[in-house]
Order: C-alpha cells, then structure tokens, then sequence
C-alpha cells in the first residue's frame, strides 16, 4: 500500500495598503479660498463625523486642506479608487485612516 502526501502551501492573501491614500493631499496656496464652506463646517463642530461629496473638481479637496488648518479636531482621510469597491479593502483602509 502506498501513502501519498500531499503537501499544501499557504500563501498570505490579502494587499500592503497605500499610505498616500491616507494622507490629505499637499496644499496648494493658489487655489480659491473656500472661506463660506470652512466656516460652516467650523459651526458644526458639533457633528462627530462629517462625509464630502460632490463630482471632481466641486473643491472637496481643497475646501478639507483648508478646514483642517483651521480647525484643532483631529481628521481622518481616504481617497478611494476602484481597488475599495472591495468591502474588506474599504474597510481595513477606514479603520487605518481611524
């Protein structure tokens, strides 16, 4: 009688997160000042956690720089690409943005 052993290798599954989706991005002091919007968000401070949305180029990025330089609460950022239509992509990027 002969025994075959078959040997399995267990590989890791799974992505190295990208820190440069975690960071908001370097500020640019030519653009517009979104001075209206930042001082409405700085009124509601409030609210415990606060979700911009609009199509690009509305100024969420800019309108977030600004915000978070004048404001001492701490933030959290993502940016999000198609990589994170993947629920647990999604949320181990949100919990290391936490």
């Amino acid at each position: 009688m002969t025994v075959t052993t078959e040997r399995r290798v267990v590989r890791a599954v799974g992505f190295v997160p990208v820190e440069a989706k975690l960071r908001l991005p370097v500020a640019d002091e030519t653009l517009v000042h979104r001075g209206e919007i930042v001082d409405r968000l700085l009124d509601a401070a409030h609210i415990p956690v606060v979700l911009m949305t609009a199509p690009p180029g509305y100024g969420k990025t800019v309108a977030a720089q600004q915000w978070s330089r004048e404001d001492g609460r701490e933030f959290a950022w993502l940016s999000l690409d198609e990589s994170d239509n993947d629920p647990i992509v999604l949320l181990t990027y949100l919990l290391l943005a936490l």
